[in-house]
């Protein structure tokens, strides 16, 4: 009756800890679909006063050098046409709620930077999602739009509001570093 009791105690206190995991805040939501294609993208034009192409995308690529490693560092620089196109990834917060786990995922994404005079054209789509759920299930990967399908659901709620922060920082970095020529490195090599 004592080990009945006992372990009735320690589900008691359990249980709130692990539904103040589910009950996470709402991120802010930045990627937006795309009603012709069904995708989910982040687009903006950025006016930037007294700035020219030149100089933007010099800052914009100084940053990504400096924070958006590749593997392979195949960052593609098109220095005639002012462009930028990187494919990044960030790392996703291991989590657990009732009745779910995210032992470790990954997002990766594609960054396109166009510089005009006075403005910039700035773009991230093809985000995929990779994780990993445990012992419990096998890991799985796929795009952003299939975690939409469902975001109900506590461990996608998760997972939809990290990728969201994390490509949210990435987006208020490049923007920093464009407009103010900010710290352009973390990397401190």
């Amino acid at each position: 009756m004592k080990k009945v009791l006992l372990i009735a105690g320690a589900l008691f206190f359990v249980t709130p800890n692990m539904q103040a995991k589910d009950k996470e805040e709402d991120a802010k939501i930045v990627l937006v679909k795309n009603d012709s294609d069904g995708d989910y993208a982040y687009e903006e034009v950025v006016a930037v006063d007294g700035v020219s192409k030149e100089e933007m995308f010099k800052r914009a690529k100084q940053w990504i050098v400096a924070n958006l490693k590749t593997v392979d560092n195949n960052i593609q620089f098109d220095d005639k046409d002012f462009v930028i196109n990187n494919e990044a990834s960030t790392i996703i917060t291991a989590s657990q709620g009732w009745g779910w786990v995210i032992s470790r995922g990954s997002t990766s994404f594609k960054v396109h930077l166009a510089f005009k005079d006075g403005r910039y054209k700035f773009r991230i789509d093809n985000v995929t999602i990779y994780l990993e759920h445990g012992v419990a299930a096998p890991p799985n990967s796929g795009a952003y739009s299939l975690l939409m399908k469902d975001k109900d659901n506590k461990a996608k709620k998760h997972v939809v509001n990290d990728v969201n922060s994390q490509i949210g920082a990435v987006i208020d970095g490049v923007k920093n570093a464009i407009q103010t020529g900010g710290a352009a490195a973390k990397d401190n090599w």
